[in-house]
């Protein structure tokens, strides 16, 4: 996406100019997460970060990323890391396998004004598509080795002519929640708390803290006790997939037909979730 100028606003550094370090290919890290921590220069802090890695020991892959975190917040003199980065639960299994111990906090949103919202995110789009369909060997040559803004281009066609249908970001969405429920229920009560966007206060520390237990983990307080739940699933007996809420009544009909027709692959989720 950055080669055929489709931007994220997410991208907070692209290492352009004359002098450019990555003319081809950059370290994920390197576009939003290291500019976030170090504006003014961020190459510096990722040559840092790149010495201070080849000077530890060998060790697992968790071990390695929580050394590497203290380091940061020694350096940067917090109490604490937190990671927030939109659609963790595709790969939510395995962030938990690697921090048993971590805080998370589940912030959900209507399904139908999501799957809205995906459909005009650029990421997304692609996501969409190669969920369900992967690109082939001769799609992915071109793609690297012969990118157009044209539509026959095997990435740019899915911004034009191709673009997925409403459908396919609801299946898409439906994936990635089955999913994270069917971790959320291995961990403990105070390791978890849902968050509906829509009752987010703008002012965060009004409603709720952050601070640091004695592991360096955030620890979240709140008025109630959390627990694994949704505000718009019900698991019991896997019938009510989804139940309309004031956002969706917002969403024209077609839009919430088509939304609950394609969520309905969550029926066959729902028995190994509840």
């Amino acid at each position: 996406m950055r080669r055929r100028a489709f931007g994220l606003k997410e991208i907070l550094y692209t290492g352009d100019g004359e002098q450019a370090r990555w003319q081809k290919t950059m370290p994920t890290a390197m576009m939003a997460p290291i500019p976030f921590l170090e504006p003014n220069n961020p190459e510096k802090l990722f040559d840092d970060m790149i010495a201070f890695a080849l000077r530890q020991p060998t060790r697992g892959t968790a071990d390695q990323y929580r050394t590497l975190f203290a380091w940061l917040c020694e350096r940067y003199e917090k109490v604490a890391w937190i990671e927030r980065s939109g659609a963790t639960l595709r790969y939510f299994d395995e962030q938990r396998r690697t921090f048993p111990d971590a805080k998370y906090v589940h912030i959900h949103r209507d399904g139908v004004s999501a799957a809205l919202s995906m459909r005009e995110h650029n990421w997304f789009i692609l996501a969409a598509h190669f969920d369900e369909q992967l690109p082939t060997m001769d799609e992915l040559k071109r793609a690297i080795l012969e990118p157009s803004n044209s539509d026959d281009d095997p990435i740019t066609r899915f911004y034009t002519k191709d673009k997925p249908p409403l459908e396919q970001f609801a299946r898409m969405w439906a994936r990635q929640i089955a999913r994270g429920f069917r971790e959320f229920v291995h961990l403990d009560r105070d390791q978890y708390l849902a968050v509906n966007s829509r009752t987010c206060n703008p002012n965060p520390s009004a409603s709720c803290a952050v601070s640091a237990n004695s592991s360096s983990c955030p620890t979240i307080r709140a008025g109630k006790s959390a627990r694994p739940r949704c505000s718009i699933l019900r698991w019991g007996n896997g019938r009510t997939l989804y139940r309309r809420t004031n956002t969706s009544a917002c969403v024209p009909r077609c839009c919430r037909d088509r939304f609950c027709s394609a969520v309905k692959i969550l029926r066959s989720w729902s028995t190994a979730i509840a």
